[in-house]
């Protein structure tokens, strides 16, 4: 029995997530695609009577979801029974929209047979058994975070939606088709030319590279966390000072309890999620002087970077930074 176990316990987090992004979101999209072209082409038939057309696009379009139904609940298998850091790629997979938050309706049509339902109740004990890890080296030398793939995909198919819909109608001699592919085409250049710029942010011992500000090295960072905002749409973003004169080592160490700050700030966004937009539109005179005055005895730059589109998380984000920080503090007592 320990034997077997040991078999299955011997396939990373990063390798399942590949075949889950490929079988559950690539094939997925793959079929979205067919399906609307073959709707389109069931329209253009003329011996295809409307009623007909109506079901044909109905069970066309359900083919993808259909697939996924069943092809999840192979792949929760696979994979559970396999990964030892279950929870982490329980984590990665709601992320990266490979699973869905559990008794939601995407998740309520997963079709299991008994024996698969029997199995998974079995292979949910390995989630209540801690995983096994070390944050401090699961991640390389070198992080790269780049676009949401996810998005990327999602991106791609209204693009080809948008061109096939444009080429039909101008198939049927009507100038809204033009339209469109135009729509099609400038919506495909956008995503494209997104997922081509490569990483947007980068993280090493040295310092935080990010696409929009370029490099800067950890000792002239000041208060880097991640900030999260409540409200009726959550947005995320990294947030630094960066400073002309190098930053002392005691007060790097502190920086880690700005992620305690920010955790309250995002419970108190959550119990109001209306307060932050009250009170933007009030002005205490007091407390501008202080700012002012602030800025004055401490310069620097504020930084800000949006990562709701990016290939990552807040908590995740979070992590890298203390992980990524401590190396350096780390490289700094070595070199001594």
């Amino acid at each position: 029995m320990s034997n077997e176990k040991m078999k299955k316990d011997n396939v990373s987090v990063e390798k399942a997530m590949k075949r889950g992004e490929q079988f559950l979101i690539a094939v997925p999209m793959y079929l979205a695609l067919l399906c609307i072209i073959g709707v389109i082409y069931i329209w253009n038939m003329d011996s295809v009577d409307t009623p007909t057309a109506i079901v044909g696009s109905i069970l066309l379009l359900l083919v993808p979801l259909l697939y996924r139904s069943v092809a999840v609940t192979h792949w929760r298998i696979w994979a559970f029974a396999r990964v030892r850091n279950v929870n982490e790629l329980k984590k990665e997979a709601l992320k990266e929209v490979i699973l869905f938050k559990e008794g939601g309706w995407i998740e309520r049509i997963e079709f299991r047979t008994p024996y698969q339902r029997e199995i998974l109740q079995e292979l949910e004990g390995r989630l209540k058994r801690a995983d096994d890890i070390d944050y401090s080296d699961i991640y390389p030398t070198s992080l790269g975070i780049r676009f949401s793939r996810t998005k990327f995909g999602i991106g791609l198919i209204f693009t080809a939606f948008f061109c096939i819909l444009g080429l039909w109608l101008l198939y049927e001699q009507n100038l809204w088709g033009c339209a469109s592919v135009c729509i099609g085409l400038i919506f495909g250049w956008e995503e494209i030319r997104k997922h081509r710029k490569g990483d947007q942010l980068r993280f090493d011992n040295k310092g935080i590279f990010s696409a929009i500000y370029g490099f800067v090295p950890w000792n002239r960072i000041k208060d880097a966390h991640v900030m999260t905002l409540g409200g009726t749409s959550e947005t995320s973003s990294l947030e630094y000072k960066r400073v002309d004169q190098d930053v002392a080592i005691e007060e790097l160490k502190s920086d880690v309890s700005m992620d305690d700050v920010n955790k309250m700030l995002e419970e108190w966004n959550e119990a109001n999620p209306e307060g932050l937009e009250e009170m933007s539109g009030e002005e205490d005179p007091d407390e501008t002087e202080d700012t002012d005055f602030e800025s004055e005895e401490d310069e620097g730059y504020n930084e800000s970077i949006n990562i709701d589109e990016l290939n990552i998380d807040a908590s995740e984000l979070r992590k890298i930074i203390k992980v990524y920080r401590n190396r350096y503090l780390q490289s700094l007592t070595k070199d001594r």
